[in-house]
């Protein structure tokens, strides 16, 4: 006859974890491992911002930037760790930097930038924005930024930066933004970064002579147009869309005319001129031109439809293929969705993807 436990005696608990001494030599190991990781990389940091602050430069740690917008700095913003470890312990360890700027004219010191810092720059693994305009660097000295794999704003102008530069940053697969002004890039480096990175929008010399120049622009059609290419399609869509304001339809018609003759030869121009004509398209809707006559709202569509498929057509012909920058997504604001009852449309699309596959 088999016995019954007592039912009054005690149940002995058994403990939840058992360590033997082996387990916890291997557990503290564990731990001194990655605390010394840790303990490394805040000493890696702490160099990089000491160099960074040597050329002048300033840095931003992530509690100082807006959390929904992080190109908006928080001027009082506190580390989340509490004011007294901070304190102790130092804002490397409770903080990471995400965005430096060595541009000289902001610098505290007479001292640029040069290939050396970027050396501890390349080091910040968190860094989301980088400025670098007019800094001492080289072609060479941007190898140091392959690592940097969450930038996602990098300004490289005023510096001798040309194609072999930007080669080192095609691994930067999240860079959205690239200032180029008075560099040395070429249209060939342009277009072969951004077939590495599909997302980037590059912003060179002449996007910088839209902005003083628009006032006179709407004063002034031929004066738009007169401009460079790249420049007179900035000019003469912002002319359509305050004459569209305004319900100047006579001047808005003028202006969309205009921008459907202009002619561009290389594969840059031809892109900005059929994303021009596509957002002329909006323009002309009835939302923000709701007093055009129907008839002259469907001539003018259907002519910057026509155009923007001509300009894309012979930007193909001639090779380009990022198809992300075409369809657009939501990263994209030049996109020319606006194409897609067009019956070329789906043919260009299926070429740029035949020529990628084919590279």
């Amino acid at each position: 006859m088999r016995s019954t436990p007592d039912a009054g005696a005690p149940k002995k608990r058994r403990p939840w974890i058992r360590l033997s001494l082996r387990g916890l030599i291997v557990l503290v190991m564990l731990v001194g491992l990655g605390m010394g990781r840790y303990v490394r990389s805040v000493q890696t940091q702490r160099n990089a911002v000491a160099a960074i602050l040597r050329a002048g430069g300033t840095v931003s740690y992530d509690w100082e930037w807006d959390h929904y917008n992080p190109d908006i700095i928080n001027p009082n913003g506190r580390p989340r760790a509490p004011k007294w470890l901070a304190a102790r312990l130092g804002v490397d360890y409770v903080g990471y930097v995400v965005h430096v700027n060595l541009i000289p004219q902001r610098a505290k010191s007479r001292t640029k930038a040069n290939d050396q810092t970027l050396a501890h720059v390349g080091r910040l693994g968190h860094l989301v924005s980088l400025e670098l305009n007019g800094a001492a660097i080289t072609d060479a000295g941007l190898i140091h930024l392959k690592s940097l794999t969450r930038l996602r704003d990098l300004n490289l102008g005023n510096t001798v930066t040309s194609d072999a530069g930007l080669v080192h940053l095609k691994s930067l697969t999240e860079l959205r933004g690239l200032r180029l002004a008075a560099s040395r890039v070429t249209y060939d480096g342009v277009l072969a970064l951004e077939r590495a990175i599909p997302g980037i929008r590059i912003t060179r010399d002449e996007d910088f002579q839209v902005y003083p120049n628009r006032q006179r622009a709407i004063d002034d059609l031929g004066f738009a147009q007169s401009q460079p290419i790249r420049v007179a399609c900035e000019l003469l869509v912002h002319r359509a869309r305050f004459t569209a304001s305004h319900q100047d339809w006579s001047e808005l018609t003028a202006t969309v005319k205009a921008l459907c003759t202009l002619e561009a030869d290389d594969q840059i121009s031809l892109l900005k001129l059929a994303e021009a004509r596509a957002q002329c398209i909006g323009i002309l809707s009835p939302y923000f031109a709701p007093k055009l006559p129907t008839s002259d709202r469907q001539a003018l569509q259907r002519q910057c439809t026509d155009r923007a498929i001509d300009a894309l057509t012979l930007a193909v012909e001639k090779g380009y293929d990022n198809v992300l920058r075409v369809e657009g997504d939501y990263r994209m604001s030049g996109s020319l969705g606006s194409l897609r009852d067009h019956p070329d449309y789906p043919k260009l699309i299926a070429k740029m993807k035949r020529n990628q596959a084919a590279r």
